[in-house]
């Protein structure tokens, strides 16, 4: 058993979420990435996002050291503010000192899909969701929120990232929630009654405190016309290169075609685990 990370939520010796090798994968067929740039901030000192170039315009809200956000208006300055954009989509205002610019980092927050793939990892606090974003399609693994604002947080920065490609219908080509845990499923039910999920993967698994929106997403995806593909995947239907078809990897760009497998599934019988470790879903 691979140790691999751990959730804040997660209590657990050894955690193995069953889709976390996904990324490893991911990216293995993606053509080279396009020359499509942008400019970026990258945050030097604890600063106000202000709602104009003034110091006196309302907070819109705080950034800390290290946080990168994207210039707008070629980072022309207004009264010693720079225009930004932030990853949930906002934008606002910094002052100069506090920032410093950094160029050629891959921006996908303004402009036209182009041939690279940019994973978003959205901060929903105490809880797990990263959005792939590909030219021709979405993918969601995970839609954890902490409590209400953590939903309201993850589906606001979809809501955004759907203003932007507009190409997209609002469709989600696959969410994928790695294991029946609350932090991971909070929103599901959300994210599919306000988008349009395409696919929808798991381990199979309807216990767990995430239990509730597991068994709704089950119903929810039957009660569809036509009905919504959807798999569990268990350990047994793992071969020596993970499991992949045509629910598990709908994404076929014409110029990016990402290889998408599950790399780890549901264990049905102890493997030979100790009891503790067999009990916790995190394994």
């Amino acid at each position: 058993m691979r140790p691999v990370r751990r959730d804040k939520g997660d209590q657990g010796m050894h955690v193995r979420p069953f889709l976390l090798g996904l990324a490893a994968l991911l990216l293995a067929a993606l053509l080279p990435a396009s020359a499509a740039y942008a400019q970026q901030l990258t945050v030097e000192r604890n600063v106000t996002i202000r709602s104009d170039a003034d110091r006196h315009s309302r907070a819109l809200t705080y950034v800390k050291p290290g946080d990168v956000l994207t210039l707008l208006d070629d980072g022309a300055r207004q009264h010693g503010y720079y225009h930004v954009q932030l990853g949930d989509g906002r934008t606002g205002w910094v002052y100069q000192s506090f920032v410093a610019r950094s160029p050629a980092a891959v921006s996908r927050a303004i402009g036209s899909p182009s041939d690279v793939a940019t994973v978003h990892f959205i901060d929903v606090d105490q809880a797990n969701s990263a959005l792939l974003e590909f030219p021709c399609a979405a993918v969601l693994i995970d839609a954890g929120a902490r409590d209400a604002a953590g939903i309201d947080h993850l589906i606001r920065f979809l809501d955004a990232f759907f203003a932007r490609r507009t190409d997209l219908d609002r469709h989600i080509a696959a969410v994928f929630i790695t294991h029946t845990h609350v932090d991971h499923n909070r929103a599901l039910r959300q994210v599919a009654q306000q988008f349009h999920v395409d696919h929808y993967i798991h381990d199979g698994m309807l216990t767990g405190s995430g239990s509730a929106n597991a068994k709704w997403m089950a119903n929810y995806v039957q009660a569809q016309v036509p009905p919504i593909p959807s798999e569990g995947v268990a350990e047994s239907d793992i071969g020596p290169t993970g499991k992949t078809d045509g629910i598990i990897d709908p994404v076929k760009c014409p110029r990016v075609d990402p290889d998408i497998r599950v790399l780890s599934g549901n264990y049905s019988a102890n493997p030979g685990w100790s009891d503790g470790d067999f009990d916790n879903q995190n394994n």
